[in-house]
């Protein structure tokens, strides 16, 4: 017999004991094929669904890789400006330089608008 510890909403939390128990927990004959905390118990057998607490952990990691991304691009950015600002207006690397900060400024602006639906999910 294996015993799996359950959160209080019936996900796994990939904990599992042979001997000794937890608080709240699944007894079973055979071993699950995965521990994967998106299988949640609904009373007879382990399904899969959507953890929110997994859901969550993920949120958070893309907010803190976007935040990441931003320390990049305001680094990125000011180099940028200190180049065109060093370039003559006619000069046609400044052209490609404005370009190349143009789509820059675009995908900020996207990842911005990531990070405040990641902020709204997080703190629901």
């Amino acid at each position: 017999m294996i015993k799996y510890e359950i959160d209080k909403n019936g996900f796994l939390t990939g904990s599992w004991a042979t001997v000794g128990s937890f608080d709240n927990f699944v007894e079973l004959n055979e071993p699950l094929a995965e521990i994967d905390k998106n299988l949640k118990w609904n009373g007879n057998e382990f399904v899969k669904d959507v953890n929110p607490e997994i859901v969550k952990q993920n949120n958070k990691k893309e907010l803190n890789d976007l935040k990441q991304w931003f320390d990049c691009f305001y680094t990125q950015h000011e180099q940028k400006f200190r180049r065109l600002s060093a370039l003559d207006k006619n000069d046609d690397d400044g052209v490609n330089a404005n370009i190349k900060l143009g789509s820059l400024y675009s995908e900020a602006e996207v990842k911005r608008m990531r990070i405040q639906e990641l902020e709204n999910m997080i703190c629901e």
